[in-house]
C-alpha cells in the first residue's frame, strides 16, 4: 500500500490532470480482476495518489458510478488512504450526495473509535450501509489494514455538503457537533466550510457560534483562524442583516493580528468598511484607516470606495472629497464608477447646493479614466444629486429641480444608459412631486416599455400627483381626466401586487447590481451632462 507525505491529497507530483487514457486503463484493470487478493501487484505503475486523483477526475466529470468501482477496489486491495475518502466525498457532493459524505464519515470514525482508531469497513451497528455509499461498509479481506478517517475526509465531506445548498445547514451543523462529541478532531478547513455555508443562507447567527468554536480550538492548538475565516463570517453578517455585529468580530481580528496569529488582507478591510457604512460606524471606519496604515496593508481603489461609501451614508461630503483628493487622485490611483457614486451620494444626502453640484461631477468627469463606462447606478446617484440640491429656495423650486432632473435623465438616455429600476422610480416620483405628471406620465411608459415592473411608492406617488391635479384642475374635463387616471393608477398597483406578490412590489426590489448594462456611454460624457 502506497504511503508516505507524496499520497496527501494526491501529492505535490500528481497534481497535473488525469490522462483519461491512464484513468481507462485503471478501470479495465479494476473491472477484469474484479475482487483482487490483497497481493495484487498489477498496477505497479500507478500509486495511491494516481488512483486517489483519478477517483478526484471521474467524479468532476460525473462518473460517480466508475468512481465508486475505483473506491471499492483501492479498498479491497489495500490501495487506499484517508484521502481517497477525501476525493470519494468531493466526488459523492458533486452526484448530490452530500448527506450521504457526511453521515458516512461520521458513521466511519465512530465505528473505529470503538476499535482504537477510525477505519474503513468496520461495520457499524444501526446504521445500515445504503447508496453508493455501501462499499464503505465491505469489510476488507484478512491481513488488509484498515484505512484511517479524520480531519481530511471530514473537511471534504463537509465542503461538499456546504456547497450542496439542498443539503440544510443544520444538517452539516450537526455534524460538526456529532464529529467534535466522537472526538474527531477537526481542521480549520472543516470549520471554514461551515462559516462558507452560513454566509450563503445569511445565517449570522450560526456563523458567529461556529467562530467562538474555533476560537475555542484555537486555545487548545487544534484549529488556526484565518482570513477566509474572518471573510466567511463578514459574508454571513452582511447576508443576514446583522452588520451591527461587526465591531466585536473586527476587535477579535484586531486582537489575532496583534498576537501575529492573523494576517488581514486589503479585501478583508474592504468588508469590515463595507459592513461599518450599513450601520454608520464612522469610528470602526476610522479605527480601520488608522490599522491598515499601521499593519502596512495596501490601500487598493476596493477598500478607497469602501471608505467613501462610508462617508457616503452619512453625507460627510467635506471628509468625502478630502479623501478622494489627498488619497485617491493624490496618490495617484484612478477612480472608477463606484468611487464616483459614493461621491455622489455623499453630495445627495449633504444636500449640497447646485454648484457645489455640478463642481463635483467636472472634478470627477476629468479624472475618471476615459474608458470608464457609465452605469445605472452612476446615473441615479447623480439625479439624487440634482433631485436634492439645496438651490431655486421659493415657490418655483419644484420646477427648477424638475427641468433639471428631466434634463439629465433625457441626456443619460440620448447617451445610451440602460437604466433600471431605482433610476425611473426617482425620476418619476421627482416629476411627479413636482405636479409635473405629463413628463411623469412619459418616464413611466419609458419604464414600462423597458419591462420595469413599478414599485408602490412608485405608482403611489404618480397617483397622488394625479388626484392633486384633478382637486386644483380649472374645468371639468381636466378634472375629469386626472381623476380618472388616479384611479386607473390604483387599480393597476392592486394588479400588479397580485400578478407579482408585494415582495416584487417592494421599494427596493428592483435596485439594481452594480453590473448593470452601461450601454455605450463613457461615464466622462454622463457626467458633463447635457449641453
Amino acid at each position: 500500500m502506497a504511503s508516505g507525505s507524496r499520497c496527501a491529497g494526491g501529492g505535490r507530483d500528481v497534481r497535473k490532470e488525469a490522462d483519461w487514457d491512464e484513468i481507462a486503463a485503471i478501470m479495465a484493470h479494476v473491472r477484469k480482476v474484479g475482487r483482487p487478493p490483497p497481493d495484487d501487484e498489477e498496477l505497479p505503475q500507478h500509486p495511491t495518489p494516481r488512483l486517489n486523483h483519478a477517483v478526484r477526475q471521474l467524479g468532476r466529470d460525473g462518473r460517480v458510478m466508475e468512481a465508486r468501482e475505483l473506491v471499492t477496489w483501492m479498498l479491497r486491495a489495500g490501495r487506499a488512504n484517508e484521502h481517497t475518502f477525501a476525493m470519494w466525498f468531493e466526488a459523492l457532493g458533486r452526484a448530490g450526495s452530500a448527506s450521504e459524505a457526511l453521515r458516512g464519515c461520521l458513521a466511519l470514525f465512530k465505528a473505529g473509535s470503538r476499535r482504537g482508531g477510525a477505519a474503513a469497513g468496520a461495520g457499524v451497528p444501526g446504521a445500515a450501509p445504503t447508496g453508493p455509499l455501501s462499499v464503505l461498509y465491505d469489510g476488507p479481506p484478512p491481513g488488509v489494514p484498515r484505512v484511517r478517517v479524520g480531519s481530511v475526509a471530514a473537511s471534504a465531506a463537509m465542503n461538499a455538503a456546504c456547497l450542496d445548498t439542498s443539503v440544510p445547514l443544520e444538517d452539516a451543523l450537526d455534524f460538526l457537533a456529532a464529529a467534535k462529541a466522537a472526538g474527531m478532531k477537526l481542521n480549520a478547513r472543516t470549520y471554514n466550510a461551515a462559516l462558507h455555508r452560513c454566509a450563503i443562507d445569511g445565517n449570522a447567527q450560526e456563523a458567529l457560534s461556529v467562530l467562538s468554536v474555533m476560537q475555542l480550538e484555537r486555545e487548545i492548538g487544534n484549529v488556526e483562524l484565518d482570513t477566509y475565516t474572518y471573510a466567511a463570517v463578514l459574508r454571513a453578517l452582511d447576508a443576514g442583516d446583522m452588520a451591527a455585529a461587526v465591531r466585536p468580530v473586527y476587535a477579535s481580528m484586531r486582537v489575532d493580528t496583534a498576537a501575529k496569529l492573523l494576517r488581514p488582507d486589503a479585501p478583508l478591510m474592504s468588508h469590515v468598511l463595507h459592513l461599518a457604512s450599513l450601520v454608520g460606524e464612522v469610528a470602526l471606519a476610522e479605527d480601520v484607516v488608522g490599522d491598515m496604515d499601521a499593519w502596512g496593508i495596501p490601500w487598493t481603489l476596493e477598500v478607497h470606495n469602501a471608505l467613501l461609501s462610508v462617508y457616503g451614508r452619512q453625507g460627510n461630503l467635506p471628509a468625502a472629497l478630502d479623501w478622494y483628493r489627498r488619497r485617491v487622485v493624490g496618490a495617484g490611483t484612478d477612480p472608477d464608477v463606484r468611487t464616483a457614486v459614493h461621491l455622489c451620494v455623499a453630495a445627495a444626502r449633504a444636500s449640497a447646493s447646485m454648484a457645489a453640484v455640478l463642481l463635483l461631477l467636472d472634478e470627477l468627469a476629468s479624472d475618471l479614466p476615459r474608458d470608464t463606462r457609465a452605469t445605472s447606478p452612476l446615473a441615479g446617484a447623480v439625479l439624487s444629486c440634482i433631485r436634492d440640491a439645496k438651490d431655486h429656495a421659493g415657490p418655483d423650486r419644484n420646477d427648477a429641480r424638475g427641468d433639471e432632473i428631466l434634463r439629465w435623465y433625457k441626456h443619460a438616455r440620448r447617451a445610451g444608459v440602460r437604466l433600471h429600476g431605482p433610476v425611473y422610480r426617482l425620476v418619476v416620483s421627482a416629476l411627479a412631486s413636482a405636479e409635473r405628471v405629463d413628463d411623469a406620465e412619459r418616464v413611466f411608459a419609458d419604464m414600462s416599455a423597458a419591462g420595469i415592473v413599478p414599485t408602490t411608492t412608485c405608482i403611489t406617488t404618480l397617483a397622488s400627483a394625479w388626484e392633486w391635479t384633478a382637486h386644483v384642475a380649472g374645468d371639468d374635463a381636466a378634472r375629469a381626466r386626472a381623476a380618472e387616471r388616479a384611479a386607473e393608477l390604483r387599480e393597476l398597483q392592486g394588479s400588479l401586487v397580485q400578478l407579482h406578490g408585494a415582495d416584487v412590489m417592494a421599494d427596493d426590489a428592483d435596485a439594481g447590481p452594480w453590473e448593470a448594462e452601461s450601454g455605450g456611454c463613457s461615464a466622462r460624457r454622463l457626467l458633463t451632462g447635457p449641453p
